[in-house]
């Protein structure tokens, strides 16, 4: 059952903002500028999916950047996380919802446990971090000499 959306846009010192906070059902970090950012939120919105809104843009927020960078290696907002666990960015939380994972990948122990079987056997395989270029001497451009 779909709990109902709930979206706060949080102000609070970056202190005191945990990356990947698992009692959080998602998190998003990202710019009221960045159209994938939106779309995120219009998605949890509209699959009423609950969800915790953290705009970069907020100066006592911006602190915050470097550290997603340093801990999930991509440099493109929106930072997703789902239930404590990094998952990329939109694409990634698209491809969750598409497959029917979401809902059980924002499940907390205790509502899988009381769940519909079915659900229990739901696997969410690690996603790659798709923003990360491959050096170019590791490309094969078919240029043998």
């Amino acid at each position: 059952p779909a709990a109902a959306a709930t979206v706060a846009t949080v102000a609070t010192p970056a202190s005191r903002i945990t990356l990947g906070d698992p009692a959080i059902p998602v998190q998003i970090f990202g710019r009221e500028s960045c159209s994938w950012t939106g779309r995120a939120i219009l998605m949890l919105e509209r699959d009423h999916v609950a969800h915790r809104y953290i705009d970069l843009d907020v100066p006592d927020n911006a602190a915050l950047q470097a550290a997603l960078v340093a801990t999930t290696k991509q440099n493109t907002v929106p930072y997703i996380y789902v239930r404590g666990e990094f998952v990329g960015g939109y694409n990634a939380l698209a491809e969750m919802q598409r497959l029917g994972q979401l809902e059980v990948a924002t499940m907390t122990p205790e509502e899988r446990a009381a769940a519909n079987p079915m659900l229990a056997k739901v696997v969410i395989a690690p996603r790659p971090v798709t923003d990360e270029v491959a050096p170019a001497e590791h490309l094969d451009l078919g240029t043998d000499d």
